[in-house]
């Protein structure tokens, strides 16, 4: 049979995701022992540079979102810009947006999107993102790794 061949970016992707992974997990740690699941967007507008980020975090069946810390969140921050730089550097295309979750049965989930609207993921500023977390949860939850 055919094997699907993995995106050219994979080791970059596989570096990365990682990275991110151990920043939320970290974070996990440090201000909800015990979570169950962690839901992590992000937004990047090649037109403008910025980066927008909202993510959730479901300890005892309650979902909370202003609970990472801001030496986590620039951590975040510099390990995704670090990884748009390796694409680039690369030459690939560079993803719009991404879910990137995990939870504590440490099943995880990257799915990344190129669209300019950012697809399913779009962190909306002034609405509810916590739909597009759950819906990538559940995914997560289903999807085997």
């Amino acid at each position: 049979g055919s094997v699907t061949q993995p995106p050219p970016s994979q080791s970059i992707d596989d570096d990365y995701t990682f990275r991110l992974l151990g920043v939320l997990t970290a974070a996990g740690r440090e201000t909800a022992e015990g979570w169950s699941e962690i839901g992590f967007l992000i937004n990047f507008d090649p037109n403008t540079y910025e980066l927008r980020t909202f993510s959730n975090v479901v300890w005892r069946g309650q979902h909370y979102d202003s609970w990472i810390t801001d030496a986590l969140q620039n951590e975040l921050i510099n390990t995704a810009l670090g990884w748009l730089k390796a694409l680039y550097d690369a030459g690939y295309p560079l993803w719009t947006s991404m879910f990137l979750g995990i939870n504590s049965d440490k099943h995880f989930l990257w799915e990344p999107s190129y669209e300019a609207d950012f697809g399913p993921w779009r962190v909306d500023l002034e609405g509810d993102n916590w739909p597009a977390v759950a819906a990538g949860m559940r995914k997560m939850g289903t999807d085997t790794q």
